[in-house]
């Protein structure tokens, strides 16, 4: 699975479980707890996801967004994020307009 359906998935997992360890993350991705750190550090940057610490902490989102506000799939945001970094100014904001259009859960 490559990185972006991996966050996609992560996401959805987030979303279905609630409040999840990474540890249960890296097992359900099939990668390392490293790994999964990582994605959360890229994935914070979309979503706001709270963290508990100590034995049995855990990631949730916080105010996850709902099915009915969300008009782009996950996966289509995190891509069109990771595009912006590699086309011109004017053309990033073009991207950013469309998902300011699309994608209703603000942080």
């Amino acid at each position: 699975m490559d990185y972006q359906k991996r966050r996609a998935v992560i996401i959805k997992i987030m979303i279905e479980k609630k409040r999840v360890t990474l540890k249960e993350l890296a097992e359900l991705c099939n990668v390392s707890v490293r790994t999964i750190q990582r994605d959360m550090e890229e994935l914070s940057s979309l979503f706001a996801i709270g963290a508990e610490s100590g034995f049995g902490g855990c990631h949730y989102l916080i105010n996850e967004p709902s099915e009915e506000a969300n008009k782009l799939t996950i996966n289509q945001l995190i891509v069109l994020h990771e595009a912006c970094e590699h086309v011109t100014e004017e053309q990033a904001m073009v991207i950013q307009s469309v998902i300011d259009k699309f994608w209703n859960y603000r942080l």
